[in-house]
């Protein structure tokens, strides 16, 4: 398998940071980070199998109103915020674990980097360099996977169902940032070392998925050059796209 989008991004890291905020509801600033990251080699993209784990779990100072929405589905109250971390110290200490690696970081939607920008303060240099860190060594699974995995309306799916989708398990409970992240990481995995169930997804609703031009494009220089095209043409196409 190719992955040739991966490649440039992540061969030459050698730590993997899967990472979930859950934010306000109105004013989407940060009050909680849950991350989970792994070791692996340059020029690889699986994690070491006895390389170093490390789980990072912690609610956030804030004063702005949570909103009910959010309350009920994180559980997160505002008594619960008044003993928190404030930011900068959470940058702090997500900084001094993850110094001795170089880095790429994985969220699922673009709005973990929305809140992450909203949250910091933008005079402090610590955490301006944070951020940018983080956003310069990064990739939205979401963003990426919708360009080839789509349910039959063309959208892009869910984390729980990805989760469901590749029939991984974890205990927990969904919007817990930890156990998001820890999902998250585990579909990682499974896109990686489960290619016939990649394919299958893609191929399901291959034919309403929007995010196919360069595959498309590909398919019919191909017809155009040769007369035809078959599926298993198409499906070596596609691989070198994953």
């Amino acid at each position: 398998m190719a992955f040739s989008p991966f490649q440039k991004k992540i061969l030459n890291s050698n730590f993997l940071v899967f990472f979930d905020f859950e934010g306000t509801q109105f004013s989407h600033k940060a009050i909680a980070l849950a991350f989970v990251g792994v070791e692996k080699e340059v020029g690889t993209l699986l994690p070491k199998k006895d390389g170093k784990v490390i789980q990072y779990h912690t609610l956030i100072q804030c004063q702005d109103e949570i909103g009910s929405f959010v309350e009920n589905l994180t559980d997160i109250h505002p008594s619960m915020l008044k003993q928190a971390k404030p930011f900068h110290q959470v940058v702090l200490e997500v900084t001094k674990l993850l110094r001795p690696y170089k880095k790429m970081y994985f969220s699922y939607g673009n709005s973990d980097i929305f809140m992450l920008h909203n949250t910091m303060d933008k005079e402090n240099e610590t955490e301006l360099n944070f951020f940018n860190n983080v956003t310069h060594n990064y990739v939205d699974m979401q963003s990426f996977l919708q360009k080839r995995i789509v349910d039959h309306n063309g959208r892009c799916f869910s984390l729980a169902k990805l989760r469901d989708l590749f029939s991984i398990h974890v205990e927990g409970k969904e919007h817990d940032p930890l156990y998001d992240s820890e999902v998250l990481y585990q579909i990682y995995q499974a896109y990686i070392e489960n290619k016939e169930r990649v394919m299958e997804l893609v191929l399901e609703n291959y034919a309403v998925n929007s995010n196919t031009k360069n595959i498309d494009k590909e398919i019919t220089s191909i017809l155009l050059q040769k007369g035809e095209a078959s599926l298993d043409t198409l499906k070596g196409v596609i691989e070198k796209h994953l």
